[in-house]
């Protein structure tokens, strides 16, 4: 019993003294890498903020504050999108998440009939969600852009659907409309 108090003594004292080590190292203030801050970006991808499947362009006027506007392909046309990125960025060496906000106006509901093509339409509104930039492994090209966004929808779009199920007796549109959406994108750095 007491060669185990003994052990457990000695292991609780060379814990401690680590412990304490770890607090007494000297830490080099100059880091060798920083996050890149991006001014202006590029890039493409899927989701509103790309204007469907398409590309995007961001410029940030304030270190936190960006405008964009996207244009891309949806199944029945062509997409846009354009707003505002409100971005919580940190100061600190080796940030490579940054959490953001965004809201916009432009494309975000395509009604799609499978078999009457003629009716396929798109229609705009305002849409706000949040994502994550992820900068990897130390990267000053770009970045990954992950975010979800819920659409409000055009009060048009409904009527416009509810005529044609009329039109066309009970036909529904084969696309589904979902509350949230997502979009996902790869962003070039052209100005830091």
């Amino acid at each position: 019993m007491k060669r185990y108090t003994t052990a457990l003594l000695v292991l609780l004292i060379s814990t401690g003294i680590r412990l304490h080590a770890q607090d007494t190292l000297l830490i080099p203030t100059a880091t060798v890498y920083d996050a890149p801050l991006d001014k202006i970006s590029v890039g493409a991808g899927i989701g509103y903020e790309y204007g469907g499947l398409g590309a995007n362009a961001i410029y940030y006027p304030h270190k936190n504050i960006g405008v964009f506007g996207g244009v891309g392909w949806y199944y029945v046309g062509m997409g846009y999108t354009g707003g505002i990125k409100l971005r919580a960025f940190i100061q600190a060496p080796s940030v490579t998440i940054i959490p953001f906000l965004e809201g916009m106006y432009g494309t975000n509901t395509l009604v799609y009939y499978r078999d009457n093509s003629q009716y396929n339409k798109l229609f705009s509104a305002f849409s706000v969600g949040g994502g994550i930039d992820i900068r990897p492994a130390k990267s000053k090209l770009g970045f990954i852009s992950i975010a979800l966004y819920v659409p409000f929808r055009d009060p048009n779009m409904k009527t416009y659907t509810n005529r044609n199920i009329e039109f066309f007796y009970g036909v529904v549109p084969t696309n589904k409309q979902y509350f949230i959406n997502a979009s996902i994108g790869y962003k070039f750095i052209l100005w830091k």
